[in-house]
């Protein structure tokens, strides 16, 4: 079975797209502007394939696709509304139109945005964040597909804060380590005064987006979370202590974040995704610095 991964050349995809071929998937995987992605795909046992989702209109191959593509920022989408929906409705709408197999579509929990406390698939949404709209209507555009027979199956899985290899480095988690690397005196948390973090290691991701592949939650949505949803400052101070850093903590709050103050569980999906244990945030965090110091290092 042929698998298409949709933004392959992210953070999210490069994993998916590592793990995939290393437990004998034939992958595909898409990319636009990288310059450096066709020979890391090639390295990895992916074959490759420039493709716009905004302007493209052949048909890609795959019998089951994992999209990982679109814009995963927040301010973004408040800055620049339009492009956020360009990127993640508009280009997903003209991919479903040509798409006929079974879809892993890799959601946000912000389309909780406005919920207080625990939620779970089951919640009514309406969230008002440009980036959590935008998530919540590919969703129902999948799930108009599916209910047309456009697509043989899909399965959504919402999910919450990632991090791991190959992440961004202006996201937290890169940010924290330079810092604690660098031995600064301050870091500074630009998050609302009492957003959650629950964090989840990108491998961890990739192995529940690949057992979805298999079909084995068709049409269902999953929320993907660690299942230590806890204030982003006492993250930080986690960081910190199991990286033996003293800088201190400047909480700068920007009046553009939006609060998110749910959370999920993650045992319906580890249930039935049948997913062992997840990375703990200590052995996360020292695959990643291993990672980023150049002992696996294929960025």
């Amino acid at each position: 079975m042929q698998l298409l991964i949709l933004g392959a050349s992210g953070f999210l995809g490069k994993n998916i797209v590592r793990l995939a071929t290393q437990t004998g998937w034939e992958t595909v995987g898409t990319f636009q502007g990288s310059r450096s992605f066709p020979k890391w795909a090639q390295k990895n046992g992916c074959r490759p394939i420039r493709y716009d989702l905004l302007t493209g209109k052949s048909k890609l191959p795959g019998d089951v696709c994992i999209y990982a593509a679109g814009n995963s920022s927040h301010l973004e989408s408040v800055r620049n509304p339009v492009r956020d929906l360009r990127l993640n409705v508009e280009a997903l709408a003209r991919f479903l139109n040509t798409f006929r197999g079974g879809l892993v579509y890799i959601s946000s929990a912000a389309v909780y945005e406005g919920h207080v406390g625990r939620v779970g698939p089951q919640e009514c949404l309406r969230p008002t964040m440009p980036y959590a709209i935008s998530k919540r209507t590919s969703e129902a555009y999948i799930e108009h597909h599916v209910s047309k027979g456009n697509l043989n199956w899909a399965t959504i899985l919402r999910l919450y804060y990632a991090y791991g290899l190959f992440d961004r480095p202006e996201r937290l988690v890169p940010r924290l380590v330079s810092a604690t690397q660098s031995r600064a005196r301050k870091f500074r948390i630009t998050s609302s005064k009492g957003t959650l973090i629950d964090p989840l290691f990108a491998e961890d991701v990739a192995r529940a987006a690949l057992s979805a592949a298999t079909g084995r939650c068709a049409n269902s949505t999953l929320d993907l979370c660690g299942g230590r949803p806890r204030p982003v400052p006492q993250f930080v101070r986690e960081v910190i202590k199991y990286r033996g850093w003293t800088g201190s903590i400047v909480e700068v709050p920007r009046p553009d974040e939006t609060p998110l103050r749910f959370y999920s569980s993650p045992n319906p999906a580890r249930r039935k995704l049948n997913l062992t244990a997840f990375v703990t945030l200590e052995n996360g965090l020292e695959k990643y610095v291993r990672w980023r110091n150049g002992q696996g290092n294929d960025a």
